[in-house]
């Protein structure tokens, strides 16, 4: 079957193989799947088989955008079908039911004694099957649980126990800018590359672990959506210990630089440590970099 090409020109016809990027908001997850028919775009709804742990089951999914991406084990699954009307019935009404699942589920939990944080309850709408996503600091035996569970809501109880990482994103917090958590608003973020501590130390970030974790107790995710800005301007800065030179027999040791407020910090033995505006230095063809004439 031939996979077509973004941008190639290739109409919307039948018998076209394409990769998509999919997005699955009852886990806030993002994956990879491929659907072959007429084009899809942003916003289309379909069937998808979605793994949970060691099983797998049917449920809706939010076309984002198609990519050129094969994915992996873990990040492809198999698009079934186009959600039809009566598919996203069945979801909505579903949906409709699980506040009151979270509340009666909660209530067998804190009764039975097992310490867990209930986090989402989900009704999936192809199967007699209940979802039940939960946090916890240490492995949970559930197993108590799924007797007085099962009698409950008379159907299959899968439990998930998710990552502090996973209920940051499932949850509604809002990080120290004011917005929301970029993991829960920005669905591809889940993609990005993790963030590690050279990156950090790459943005000149103080090392205070309480000033750089967010309530995952991960990095925040702006250092990864920021650090192309970095890459880019550490291009355009001198190097710490690069010379500027000021005067025939006059330079300054370049100690530090701010890449958001564009000042460059030099020191020289006599005069100290003098600041330098970005715009007011060029790299000469010697290598040295010298204050533009007439600034000095």
């Amino acid at each position: 079957m031939e996979i077509a090409e973004i941008g190639s020109g290739v109409d919307s016809s039948e018998g076209r193989l394409r990769a998509y990027h999919l997005f699955y908001p009852v886990a806030n997850r993002r994956f990879v799947g491929f659907f072959e028919g007429r084009r899809l775009g942003a916003g289309d709804k379909l069937v998808a088989n979605i793994p949970f742990g060691g099983m797998s089951d049917n449920d809706i999914v939010d076309v984002l955008d198609e990519c050129r991406c094969k994915g992996n084990s873990e990040t492809q699954i198999n698009v079934i079908r186009i959600a039809t009307e009566e598919d996203l019935r069945l979801f909505r009404e579903n949906s409709e039911k699980e506040e009151d699942c979270m509340r009666r589920a909660s209530r067998i939990i804190e009764s039975v004694g097992v310490k867990m944080n209930l986090i989402n309850a989900h009704l999936m709408p192809f199967s007699k099957l209940i979802v039940l996503f939960f946090s916890s600091p240490s492995r949970v035996d559930f197993r108590p649980l799924l007797a007085p569970l099962g009698k409950e809501f008379k159907m299959s109880i899968n439990l998930q126990q998710m990552s502090f990482k996973a209920e940051a994103r499932n949850s509604d917090c809002y990080g120290i800018c004011g917005r929301k958590l970029c993991c829960r608003s920005i669905s591809n973020v889940v993609d990005r590359s993790c963030v590690t501590l050279k990156k950090v130390k790459e943005q000149k970030e103080s090392l205070n672990s309480a000033k750089m974790q967010g309530p995952c107790g991960k990095f925040f995710c702006c250092f990864a959506f920021e650090e192309e800005f970095y890459k880019s301007q550490k291009k355009n800065f001198p190097s710490k210990g690069d010379r500027i030179v000021t005067a025939p027999n006059e330079s300054f040791r370049v100690v530090d630089m701010n890449f958001i407020s564009q000042i460059v910090k030099a020191e020289n033995e006599e005069k100290g440590v003098r600041s330098f505006k970005r715009d007011e230095i060029m790299k000469s063809g010697n290598g040295e970099w010298r204050i533009i004439a007439g600034l000095v």
